[in-house]
């Protein structure tokens, strides 16, 4: 319970613009905490040898500090929201996610023309 209150505490006190960093910040670090346990190991691998061949996380690495994915992917799981909107970010706003003009549960579909028409993070793959 004090998990929580700590978690209200933070929300009711920062500004609004503040808050809504933070609260991208641990949605994204708490999806990425849970998919990572359900990685096969050699994605896993694959992933590690990725985020190993990152300068910065070689720097960890040689310090002890980098433990690999499972602690790692939550960590940097907001990155692409702190460089959208940085100044050399900025382009890439519109390849951060879809925006699919679909109504579910009734209709649920994906159209890249209707949808993605300006680019997308499906675009961008």
């Amino acid at each position: 319970m004090l998990e929580h209150g700590a978690f209200l505490v933070a929300i009711t006190s920062c500004s609004p613009s503040q808050c809504d960093i933070d609260i991208r910040k641990i949605g994204h670090s708490t999806v990425a905490a849970v998919a990572v346990r359900f990685l096969k190991s050699e994605t896993a691998q694959w992933v590690q040898a990725i985020l190993d061949a990152d300068p910065e996380n070689q720097k960890a690495l040689a310090s002890g500090e980098y433990t690999g994915p499972v602690v790692k992917l939550p960590q940097i799981a907001s990155w692409p929201d702190v460089f959208r909107y940085s100044p050399e970010g900025d382009f890439s706003y519109r390849y951060h996610f879809i925006d699919a003009e679909d109504h579910p549960p009734k209709e649920c579909n994906l159209d890249m023309e209707r949808d993605c028409k300006n680019g997308c993070i499906v675009t961008a793959m």
